[in-house]
């Protein structure tokens, strides 16, 4: 019996904490479970006749592993970055100063961006 099987058993007969000890889950897990059952608005006995890889499959909440635009942009610099620190003479506050300029050149990108996208001119 899986873990999330055993926590849906427990779920209606016993406290959180006490699900946690007797399936070996910490709280969160337990409560990130619960949430997902209740959100899923599935009844128990249908979920008993799953299988354990069908409850897990179902279970499973998948992240989102796309990087956002933001990020992109910040890792762009970092190329750039690297080869001015290796020059003679160049300082971590210059770079630093650097960064500032790209972060600031960036957001300003990105909020003529979204004012053009919400239909208003700058």
């Amino acid at each position: 019996m899986t873990k999330i099987r055993s926590i849906l058993r427990l779920y209606t007969r016993v406290s959180k904490k006490t699900i946690s000890e007797k399936a070996g889950a910490t709280r969160n897990t337990v409560k990130k479970y619960i949430r997902h059952y209740i959100a899923m608005n599935i009844p128990l006995e249908e979920l008993d006749q799953m299988s354990d890889t069908e409850l897990e499959h179902l279970f499973s909440i998948k992240e989102q592993n796309e990087p956002q635009k933001r990020m992109n942009d910040l890792l762009d610099i970092f190329p750039e970055i690297e080869k001015d620190l290796k020059r003679k003479g160049v300082t971590r506050k210059g770079c630093g100063e650097n960064i500032l300029k790209h972060i600031l050149m960036a957001i300003v990108r990105l909020s003529s961006a979204t004012t053009i996208i919400n239909g208003q001119s700058m």
